[in-house]
């Protein structure tokens, strides 16, 4: 099993920076004094960085790992000219590659298949870009049966893939099986944001 790196063996990587807003940009950690570091970003001299953050403010830092995508907090220290954030950051957190993380993420949805004529109604308990678990109306839907399901997204629009019911019976199990580029990513946002929103309540009750 390979340990989580420490903030000094991150020094000169590249990492995703995202501010409050959600926005993200690359920078590289230049230098590490005790637990800050120095970031700068990465396309400094084009344009300035697309994020907006101030002294004060809880981002995440993210990075490829070796047994997957290194993720930590940060609270910025400061933030300088030319694309240089300095930032203090807490434990570092890597999500393992052989699963889909998952977060309580809410999404209402209809399912419908070869089990019922009729599209059953339910609600996502958590979510993760391999699949999903939910309450749904009716009887459980026979465990291997493939599923189309249509979510109505917070957006406003609606996003259809194809599932198939792995198991559960009240918390019902779906693994997608068919699932577009940009809906995974859009799953992927909304988990990210769900986890960020769960640590800082964390953060506010330890304080």
């Amino acid at each position: 099993m390979t340990s989580t790196p420490t903030l000094d063996e991150l020094k000169g990587a590249v990492v995703v920076l995202r501010d409050p807003a959600g926005r993200r940009a690359r920078f590289t950690i230049d230098r590490i004094v005790d637990q800050r570091a120095v970031c700068t970003y990465v396309f400094r001299g084009r344009h300035d960085p697309p994020v907006s953050c101030q002294a004060g403010d809880l981002i995440e830092l993210g990075a490829p790992a070796v047994d997957g995508w290194l993720t930590a907090l940060a609270t910025v220290e400061s933030v300088g000219e030319q694309g240089k954030v300095v930032v203090e950051v807490d434990e570092i957190h890597v999500v393992q590659r052989r699963q889909s993380y998952r977060e309580e993420v809410v999404i209402p949805f209809a399912i419908g298949g070869s089990f019922d004529n009729d599209l059953r109604k339910g609600r996502t308990s958590n979510l993760s870009i391999g699949g999903f678990a939910a309450k749904v109306a009716g009887t459980p839907v026979p465990d291997g049966s493939l599923t189309t399901v249509v979510f109505a997204m917070p957006e406003g629009d609606a996003v259809k893939v194809s599932a198939q019911k792995i198991g559960g019976d009240i918390q019902q199990r779906f693994s997608f099986v068919d699932i577009h580029r940009s809906v995974e990513e859009r799953f992927a946002r909304m988990v990210r944001a769900a986890e960020l929103e769960r640590r800082r309540a964390w953060r506010r009750i330890e304080r």
